[in-house]
């Protein structure tokens, strides 16, 4: 039983944490995002143990 407004884990789920974790690699790895909060991102990734490959 999935809680209220949760969707069971698929293949296009999978596909869709794939492209959102390369898209926050690139973000972090980009040196014109001047403002851009790399070390909280990469803190908030590492508390989580979100690996971007």
């Amino acid at each position: 039983m999935l809680p209220p407004g949760t969707a069971p884990f698929s293949e296009r789920i999978a596909r869709e944490i794939a492209k959102r974790k390369r898209k926050i690699k690139i973000d972090i790895e980009n040196a014109t995002f001047l403002h851009y909060p790399k070390e909280e991102v990469i803190g908030v990734l590492k508390f989580w143990g979100v690996e971007l490959g």
